[in-house]
């Protein structure tokens, strides 16, 4: 899965260059996690320091790039904290190979992929179900690594000479995520995924802020995730705990399940992956509405 890549990366590229380093970006608890695992390879320079809570991304002049790194890493959108970067960071010089996460923003929107050197994103989130994980990979890059310890199941180039099917694939998983690209060329491609993306998340995004700080959003609007959304409902200046509990609650009561935000921010987390519906994202509006009526 992608998770395999947070190993697979620094195994095949941190020897890429003589300073054997690599630059992470960490936003959140995903990229976080990938930086903590490339450093059990080598060298790994975090470009921001760790922070306390994750809101957004450090400005771009506060940021330590080494010299000449092996290549810069990123994840484009944080599940769990709800940040996105939308293109790749304007101060990475051009010849640095990046590579991103895009686990859970893929096939959401338009990207250029000839600015990439690797992408690689897990389907559970907006093309398919768990246990399969697409790589796009510069071809220049294949084999171009001396590491001979790579694991056989890590190795891009077998998998590649294999046609992925080194081992034995896991055949209902592709067949889904082939019935999920099917559907995605159905709805008009991702001009209109894209598009779709926008309105949903406004949809979502404007009720919180025109709720007079009963739900907040603490992420800093540049970096506001389109797909996950994590909010706090907020009486006398403080998140109020047993509000979230019957918020959740009468969600499940309307037929709206897995609102509940992750343990490491707690609260209420939305998530507009490719499934959900505009109709949907209304349908929990109206709720969101009704329940702070009832609630203030």
């Amino acid at each position: 899965g992608a998770t395999a890549q947070f190993s697979a990366i620094p195994l095949h590229f941190l020897n890429l260059k003589p300073s054997q380093t690599a630059d992470y970006l960490v936003t959140g608890y995903w990229s976080e996690k990938a930086a903590k695992e490339a450093e059990k390879f080598g060298k790994v320079n975090w470009v921001v320091p760790k922070e306390s809570k994750y809101q957004g991304v450090p400005t771009e002049a506060s940021w330590k790039l080494s010299a000449d790194p092996s290549y810069f890493y990123y994840c484009a959108n944080e599940t769990i904290h709800g940040i996105e970067v939308d293109d790749i960071p304007a101060v990475v010089p051009k010849d640095v190979p990046i590579v991103c996460d895009m686990s859970s923003n893929f096939l959401t929107r338009p990207f250029d992929i000839t600015k990439f050197s690797v992408v690689f994103a897990s389907a559970q989130k907006n093309f398919g179900i768990s246990g399969v994980v697409l790589v796009i990979i510069r071809k220049d890059l294949v084999g171009k690594n001396t590491n001979k310890s790579i694991p056989l199941i890590l190795d891009y180039k077998i998998q590649i000479d294999n046609g992925s099917m080194y081992n034995t694939p896991p055949t209902f998983a592709i067949y889904i995520a082939s019935k999920m690209f099917a559907w995605i060329k159905q709805q008009g491609g991702l001009k209109a995924i894209n598009e779709r993306s926008d309105e949903k998340s406004s949809l979502v995004y404007q009720t919180i802020e025109q709720s007079n700080g009963f739900y907040v959003n603490f992420v800093e609007k540049k970096y506001r995730s389109r797909t996950n959304i994590p909010f706090r409902i907020v009486t006398s200046g403080v998140p109020d705990e047993k509000l979230e509990t019957l918020f959740i609650k009468e969600a499940i009561q309307s037929n709206m399940i897995e609102l509940k935000g992750h343990r490491a921010v707690g609260g209420i987390r939305v998530s507009l992956y490719n499934g959900i519906s505009v109709e949907e994202a209304k349908k929990l509006v109206n709720f969101m509405s009704t329940f702070q009526t009832n609630n203030s």
